[in-house]
């Protein structure tokens, strides 16, 4: 979910006006029609938004209704959105998805005026995910129309005042069955008093907040982003008897970028009110055009670095109509409203808001007449970054993301990005022409992606042939030899594995699809032998390393500064190019052709850096040999020669290693990382001013007990953690870190964030 400052995209009323000017002023939407309106690319909504997250108001209807938001591709489902009694002013909150022309449609069963403000959107492959509105719960007796999207929870009664009704989310309404959390429209229908509902997780003790304030008799809608709980379902509690329906907008995956807490109040002006934590309570009503700010940042359970937070905001008895706005306190105030209101009414809304990033962390609450306010919170955003990446990859200019929906982003220097133009990337940009990668690997200043019909496409430097293309040069007449898009590597495909370094790369193919002699592949410079081809001969397209044993299964080939590894399934690895780095004492020449190295434990992963390998063998343990630049093959148990494999002092439960250009990382079972080696620009992740780190530190993020992969190159390292979000740190060169900065940092960026200079 990117948040933005409200923004009103449409307004049917006479002389009223829009943020571009478009649609304003269109007039009433009869009965029984909708309203289609365009909202990508508006309001600061992507272009290629797929979903929306607006604020629908229906503005004094004729009759008793409702409204109904959905794409417009889509044939109206049996939800609402907004239910409305005419003469009414009535908004909600609304999670819609975007159809395929970037549109959403407005069904309206009663002639009526609508406004509709945006804000936030969902970008390609975001979360949340919206679905086509889907009804989960019914309580009013059998009818045509009161049905739910299966029939379960369908019919069930009134529920009775203090009664806490069930029902599952998860699995339903295209819901899977492990989302994190629904989007809901709740109404209330017909209460026999005052009172609210307050939705919350089964199985967990229900919160002091409310979700729908209602009155007698009335027909009360609000959105709520509930937290799914046991078995899939969520909890509505009532305080007086009342018939309760609720619809299915979206829901979040798991990682989704929304953080859960347990809801909590923030701001209660009410002379008894009461809060979280004592703080914005009993300040009293809020003067007619006058504005109350609240901090939320850093209070009720709320990340002191959340970019936004999910709000419910009430309105308690008004002295006149009107409408509540809620905006980040460091924005001017938008032309839009949340809460509209009338005299003595008690009226709640759901409100996505960003929140100032001045320090304060606050939301700014404007009235239009006097009244009271009530802030409660149920969610925030994390500080902005890029959300849903599964896979990293990095090299020494750029670093790449592949997406949850097979896409991949780089950040980095011009011309090494793949996005088929010139022009740092300090933001994450879409690679050209990419949309079903299953692999992506990185090395220097170029990258590859293994699509879904195992074939490789590349792009970035090709000054040696390194892409495999069939030529040494890039697009155009480019001096410095990139390829500005993707091209295909010449024939080459069932290609299972792939690694590349500063000039030349490595595959493995699965030809016969049985394990046994499969095919290893190499391609680029070829200086010390690298490609394994018994020759020294650079090669623009890939040959077949030669000598290898058979009857048994490569599994993993890695690409080193100036030689390639190979792992086997039986534990054992093979080495040839330069002298040194291929694990055999006889390391003072290259190796044209691979031999196995000497004295290593059983393997079961394997990575190379610039001078030196490490291997991961199968008790945790780490073995590392080559060239010793910068301290990269740590503190050794038995060392006789750098040339040979020695143990790695005191690393032990491992699960990942790690090798960059002078520095070596490897991930523990319990997500934790340790590095050693080159930190000149802060690479190891530790916060240290030392330049080199002899032995193994731990590296310290924001959230380091949630790190799932690590990358490094010897400049820069990232972490994707488990919210699918990524931190990057070291060597800022041209953006590689994913973010614009004023000089290089120890301290982790999140990536995608935006710009960070001073």
């Amino acid at each position: 979910m990117v948040p933005v400052v409200a923004a009103r995209l449409l307004d049917t009323r006479p002389g009223q006006t829009t943020v571009d000017g478009q649609h304003a002023g269109a007039g009433r939407v009869d009965a029984g029609t909708f309203y289609r309106l365009p909202v990508a690319g508006r309001g600061g909504v992507a272009p290629d938004a797929e979903a929306v997250m607006l604020n629908v108001t229906a503005v004094v209807p004729d009759e008793l209704g409702y409204l109904t938001v959905y794409p417009c591709s889509a044939t109206p489902p049996n939800t609402s959105n907004v239910n409305y009694f005419a003469g009414q002013v009535i908004p909600n909150s609304v999670l819609a998805k975007v159809a395929s022309d970037g549109s959403v449609c407005i069904f309206s069963l009663a002639t009526t005026d609508i406004v509709v403000d945006v804000t936030g959107y969902v970008p390609v492959a975001g979360s949340p995910v919206a679905v086509d509105p889907a009804r989960l719960v019914e309580t009013r007796p059998a009818s045509p129309v009161h049905t739910t999207i299966d029939g379960e929870s369908q019919n069930i009664g009134r529920a009775e005042a203090g009664e806490t009704i069930s029902f599952v989310a998860a699995g339903r309404g295209g819901v899977p069955a492990d989302a994190e959390a629904v989007y809901l429209n709740v109404t209330a229908i017909f209460p026999s008093g005052p009172g609210f509902l307050t939705v919350h997780p089964c199985g967990s003790d229900r919160p002091e907040t409310s979700n729908v304030n209602y009155g007698a008799g009335d027909v009360r809608p609000n959105a709520v982003l509930a937290t799914v709980g046991t078995g899939g379902r969520v909890c509505i509690y009532t305080l007086v008897d009342a018939d309760i329906i609720a619809d299915v907008n979206g829901y979040l995956p798991p990682g989704g970028n929304r953080v859960a807490i347990e809801p909590a109040r923030c701001a209660d002006t009410r002379p008894d009110g009461e809060t979280f934590d004592g703080l914005f309570a009993g300040d009293g009503k809020i003067a007619a055009g006058g504005m109350y700010a609240v901090r939320v940042a850093g209070r009720c359970n709320i990340d002191a670095d959340a970019s936004a937070a999910y709000l419910n905001v009430t309105a308690v008895n008004p002295e006149a109509p009107g409408f509540l706005t809620i905006w980040p306190c460091d924005q001017p105030r938008p032309t839009a409203s949340n809460v509209n209101y009338q005299t003595g009414e008690v009226s709640p809304n759901a409100v996505l808001s960003k929140v100032s990033l001045d320090g304060d962390g606050q939301i700014c609450i404007y009235s239009l007449a006097r009244t009271d306010v009530i802030v409660d919170v149920n969610g925030y955003v994390p500080e902005p970054g890029l959300f849903g990446v599964t896979q990293l990859a990095s090299g020494s200019r750029i670093t790449c993301a592949l997406m949850s929906d097979r896409t991949v982003r780089c950040a980095g220097q011009s011309g090494y990005t793949g996005t088929g133009d010139y022009g740092d990337q300090f933001d994450p940009a879409l690679v050209a022409d990419i949309d079903d990668a299953v692999i992506l690997e990185a090395g220097g200043s170029a990258a590859c992606a293994v699509l879904a019909d195992t074939t490789a496409r590349c792009w970035g430097s090709n000054g040696n042939g390194q892409l495999g293309n069939g030529t040494d040069v890039g697009t155009g007449d480019d001096a410095f030899d990139r390829q500005l898009s993707p091209t295909a590597v010449e024939g080459l495909d069932q290609i299972v594995d792939l690694s590349l370094w500063d000039d030349h790369t490595c595959a493995i193919t699965d030809d016969d699809q049985n394990g046994v002699n499969d095919g290893v592949w190499c391609w680029g410079r070829n200086n010390y032998d690298q490609l394994g081809d018994a020759s020294d001969t650079e090669q623009w397209s890939p040959v077949p390393v030669l000598g290898l044993p058979g009857a048994k299964e490569p599994i993993d080939v890695e690409a080193g500064g100036s030689h390639t590894c190979l792992l086997y399934d039986d534990g054992t690895v093979w080495c040839w190019g330069h002298g040194g780095r291929v694990g055999r004492v006889t390391g003072s020449s290259s190796g044209q052709t691979p031999q196995q190295v000497d004295g290593l434990s059983t393997a079961s992963q394997l990575s190379a850096g610039g001078s030196h390998t490490c291997a991961l063998i199968t008790d945790g343990t780490v073995e590392c040999w080559g060239l010793d630049e910068s301290e990269a093959l740590g503190p050794r148990d038995g060392a006789i020669s750098n040339l040979l494999p020695a143990t790695v002092t005191g690393v032990a439960g491992v699960v990942e290693v790690i090798a960059g250009d002078d520095l070596t990382c490897v991930r523990h079972a319990d997500r934790s990382v340790e590095c050693w080696g080159s930190n000149g620009y802060g690479q190891t992740g530790d916060l240290s001013p030392q330049d080199v780190e002899a032995t193994p530190v731990p590296m310290r993020t924001q959230r380091d007990a949630d790190i799932m992969q690590v990358t490094n190159n010897g400049l820069h390292s990232c972490a994707l953690l488990a919210d699918s979000s990524v931190v990057c740190w070291g060597y800022n060169f041209h953006g590689n870190l994913g973010v614009r900065l004023n000089n290089h940092t120890a301290t982790p960026v999140v990536y995608g964030s935006g710009d960070l200079r001073d």
